[in-house]
């Protein structure tokens, strides 16, 4: 017997083909829900990020723009969870993946001030699709030198900023601290 799952319902390929090749999937912490509607959830990081061509938008650039590609960064708060499917509106449409939301603006490269710029950062674009091409996601654990078990239980970190327990997020951040297991 085939288990039909609610993914299988959806018209767009798997999302994380469009995930960066530095990267696994297997460390992406993310659910299928139904239809097309993903749960990816990554660190806020200076590398989290979603990358698109500019012929396959429907924003139109200033004209200084020197680039093809245009970047949109999670957030500001870093290491801290962000789905970034939610935060960028990531829909399905004739077979493809598009963004419909910028929170935190588009950045582009301008050849005036040979300098990275942003544009829409008060939310004007949202709305307006563009293709998705690529994505990073930084996973939301940093390396984690030792893990020790007492006798109450509890783990303790030696380093590390969240921890992930059945698939939740427990949103201590612990250098060093006792969280418990129950």
């Amino acid at each position: 017997m085939k288990f039909k799952r609610s993914s299988d319902d959806c018209k767009c390929q798997d999302i994380f083909d469009h995930l960066v090749k530095m990267a696994s999937k297997d460390d992406v912490l993310y659910t299928e829900e139904g239809g097309c509607v993903n749960n990816i959830t990554c660190r806020v990081h200076f590398e989290t990020i979603l990358a698109f061509k500019l012929a396959d938008s429907e924003i139109l650039f200033p004209e200084d723009n020197n680039s093809d590609w245009a970047n949109l960064h999670a957030g500001e708060e870093e290491g801290s969870p962000v789905d970034i499917f939610s935060l960028f509106g990531m829909i399905c449409e004739n077979n493809e993946w598009y963004i419909t939301k910028y929170p935190f603006g588009i950045e582009y490269f301008s050849k005036d001030c040979k300098c990275y710029r942003f544009i829409g950062v008060g939310g004007e674009y949202d709305g307006k699709k563009s293709k998705l091409d690529e994505f990073d996601c930084v996973r939301l654990m940093r390396e984690i030198h030792e893990i020790q078990m007492n006798s109450q239980n509890s783990v303790e970190i030696a380093s590390g900023d969240r921890m992930v327990r059945n698939s939740q997020i427990v949103e201590e951040i612990c250098p060093a601290n006792a969280i418990d297991l129950d």
